[in-house]
């Protein structure tokens, strides 16, 4: 058995081989953001977030206004995590609200070729019919990067 300074001399000499191995145990950690951001999937993927949010808050009475609100909510997200742009068309025949992460507007469809309509100029001009009788939900994506652009349309 050992005397007792024995002891004593190898508790301190465990304790500060624990303490000096703690100290040089290094943490390393690296970010990267993905490069290879399909515009298709997300854009089907904001359309499921916002139909799920459209469903929570007709279900607990919501009126179209708050409805857009939480919408951009949902723009904002998706452009601060991806670095895309989201534009979301929503509303009926009669009223309709084009939402990005910087704003909510309404819109009253026009009239085209016999069908209302909200028209949005990106590159190009896309048109998007709004219904009667329930509400119409339309998502639409875009990613520019090194140059180039990408656009998908849900």
């Amino acid at each position: 058995m050992l005397k007792k300074e024995g002891q004593f001399y190898f508790i301190a000499a465990f304790i500060i081989i624990a303490v000096l191995s703690g100290l040089s145990v290094i943490y390393t950690s690296i970010k990267t953001q993905n490069e290879n951001i399909d515009v298709n999937e997300l854009a089907k993927e904001v359309r499921y977030e916002v139909n799920q949010l459209i469903d929570n808050r007709a279900l607990t009475g919501v009126n179209d206004n708050q409805i857009a609100d939480n919408i951009k909510d949902v723009s904002s997200y998706y452009k601060n995590r991806y670095s895309i742009d989201v534009i979301i068309i929503y509303g009926s025949d009669s009223l309709g609200y084009i939402i990005n992460s910087d704003a909510v507007k309404q819109v009253v469809p026009t009239d085209k070729n016999g069908k209302k309509t909200i028209t949005l100029q990106l590159p190009s001009e896309y048109d998007f019919e709004m219904r009667s009788r329930y509400k119409n939900l339309y998502v639409v994506v875009l990613r520019e990067k090194d140059g180039e652009r990408a656009i998908a349309v849900e």
